[in-house]
C-alpha cells in the first residue's frame, strides 16, 4: 500500500471517528487554560475572537464541528479546498491530525496548504483541543 493511500485512509478514519457516545466535555483529556496559552501562537495567522479577522487564516473560534474552509474571505490551500468540496468537518480526531502533520496529508493528497505543521506534544495537543472546544 502507497503512503498516500495509508495517509488518506487515516484521514478519512479520523474525520469520522466520533467521541465515545455520551462523553461529556470534562471526561476528555486536556487543560483549556494551558491550551489558551499555546493558542496565543496561532494568534499570528487565526483570530481568537467570535468575528474578528485575521489576515492569513480563519478564526478558531467555533472550529471544532465547522465545515472545512467554509469561512468566507481567505485564499485556502487546494488540500482544504478538496476537503471543503468533499464536504468535510473539523472533528477533534481530524484536527488533531492535522496540527500535527498538515504538510504530510496535504502532500499525500498530492495536494498543498499554507498551514504549517506544528511541533506539539500529545499532551499539548490535549490542552489545545480542551482550549478549542470550549471557544464556541
Amino acid at each position: 500500500m502507497s503512503r498516500r493511500a495509508v495517509y488518506l485512509a487515516a484521514i478519512c478514519w479520523m474525520a469520522w471517528t466520533p467521541v465515545a457516545p455520551g462523553a461529556a466535555a470534562t471526561d476528555r483529556p486536556g487543560d483549556p487554560v494551558a491550551g489558551a496559552t499555546l493558542a496565543e501562537g496561532c494568534a499570528g495567522c487565526h483570530a481568537m475572537e467570535e468575528g474578528a479577522r485575521q489576515r492569513w487564516g480563519p478564526s478558531l473560534v467555533g472550529v471544532l464541528d465547522r465545515p472545512v474552509g467554509s469561512e468566507g474571505g481567505y485564499r485556502y490551500g487546494s488540500f482544504l479546498a478538496s476537503r471543503r468540496e468533499a464536504g468535510d468537518t473539523w472533528t477533534e480526531p481530524m484536527l488533531r491530525a492535522w496540527l500535527v502533520d498538515s504538510k504530510g496529508m496535504a502532500r499525500a493528497a498530492d495536494e498543498r496548504t499554507k498551514m504549517p505543521s506544528q511541533k506539539l506534544t500529545p499532551a499539548e495537543l490535549d490542552d489545545l483541543l480542551s482550549h478549542l472546544r470550549g471557544a464556541r
